[in-house]
């Protein structure tokens, strides 16, 4: 308690919020050390499992106790997780002070405690899933099950991967200007989508429309479809970042990200339970499908993913052939669903970005595991929206896919 007293002199007018001692947690046969400071004293630690926090090694500020609630009296295990989690989520690992010193000795050798009751661990770690679930990512829960399992001998892993993937979410950035005559078709295709097992969310970013979009789709919209406006676009690589930023920054628990243009729309009713199939079995990091390719509602052409793109030598070909104009040499667009974590920025090109992130992504095929679905169509792509034309006028379609050509190479040549 003396060295406890001594960190809150020392830390005064820094409105220290607690303090936590590094402890021993001794057990039969063995003893952990568990030492604590600001790199493992985060959320996802406590959702994993806990990295040295037995309610004995904390001493918190009594308004930030109360702040949180204390601990919560209907878990009958996992208290010392769950009251962690409440504080960081409610304040800073700045407002902590780590003693350095082992001043505590936790035994965990009696057979009475809830450790070592299998009905009891099980019912907290069945509430705490519950309670806890819509923090998770699948890394983590993974880790957190596989700990679970070795050391308690869990049993319940699947019922919580399944109600984990009933709170994932599949999100659609939808970027939008002026598409009054497409859009109905488009949303349609999202909200008639069928047997999805995750939430599939369509995010509408308006780049200043003047038109009526509103007006025809305004019986379609429901809580799964979330319309935001764009601030300073016009360009279409900052509308496509700004709705991807939108999503990262406002929706939780996304399994993956993809892309739908107002022009564009998704080939059949099972488009997302599809590409759900190759999310359970493969749990790719990037998702390339393919797109039929439409002109004056026309389908003109059918432009599929290949395990070729794999061979430098091949891409380098097609896309120096794109460089050159060659239409049908051109890449799959609207086609790359991406977990959120490796999202990467459109570049500031006024064609072809879509291209770019996908040759980005092939280019970092090294640390990324990237499933190439050859054979799944996932959308009606327009080749003849009004901004395709008008970069074809202005010379920005050849100029973009040259630089991409001149930029792959570069990458590949060291």
């Amino acid at each position: 308690m003396e060295k406890c007293a001594n960190q809150i002199k020392a830390r005064a007018t820094q409105n220290t919020k607690a303090i936590f001692a590094n402890l021993i947690r001794s057990h039969k046969d063995f003893e952990v050390k568990f030492q604590l400071d600001k790199d493992n004293l985060t959320i996802e630690n406590f959702l994993i499992g806990n990295p040295g926090v037995q309610g004995s090694n904390l001493f918190f500020n009594l308004q930030s106790f109360f702040d949180i609630g204390g601990f919560d009296e209907n878990l009958q295990s996992c208290t010392d997780r769950d009251l962690m989690i409440r504080f960081l989520q409610q304040n800073s690992t700045d407002e902590v002070a780590f003693i350095n010193e082992i001043l505590v000795y936790h035994y965990a050798q009696s057979e009475n405690t809830v450790t070592n009751n299998p009905t009891s661990k099980w019912a907290g770690l069945d509430r705490f899933y519950k309670k806890y679930l819509n923090l998770y990512v699948a890394e983590t829960l993974e880790k957190s099950l596989q700990r679970a399992e070795k050391y308690f001998s869990y049993p319940n892993r699947e019922q919580i991967l399944k109600s984990f993937v009933n709170l994932e979410k599949i999100v659609l950035a939808m970027p939008l200007h002026n598409g009054e005559a497409t859009i109905r078709r488009a949303v349609l295709s999202v909200v008639n989508q069928k047997n999805v097992q995750r939430k599939l969310i369509l995010v509408i970013g308006n780049d200043n429309s003047t038109d009526n979009w509103q007006q025809e789709i305004k019986n379609l919209i429901t809580d799964n479809i979330v319309i935001t406006n764009v601030a300073n676009g016009g360009k279409s690589f900052k509308v496509r970042n700004a709705i991807n930023d939108y999503i990262l920054k406002n929706i939780k628990n996304i399994a993956y990200i993809g892309r739908l243009d107002a022009d564009d729309e998704l080939v059949d009713d099972f488009v997302i339970s599809k590409l759900e199939e190759f999310i359970d079995k493969q749990n790719p990091d990037v998702i390339f499908a393919g797109n039929y390719q439409r002109r004056e509602n026309k389908i003109v052409g059918v432009n599929m993913p290949t395990k070729q793109f794999w061979d430098f030598s091949y891409l380098e070909e097609r896309l120096y052939k794109m460089s050159m104009g060659d239409f049908e040499a051109e890449l799959p667009s609207c086609n790359t669903f991406f977990k959120p974590q490796y999202c990467i920025k459109y570049p500031a090109k006024d064609s072809a970005e879509d291209h770019w992130q996908m040759v980005k992504f092939l280019l970092e095929s090294s640390r990324l595991k990237i499933y190439i679905a050859e054979n799944f169509l996932y959308a009606i792509y327009s080749i003849s929206g009004d901004l395709t034309e008008t970069n074809r006028l202005k010379g920005n379609y050849i100029k973009s896919r040259k630089e991409l050509y001149h930029y792959y190479k570069s990458k590949i040549n060291g």
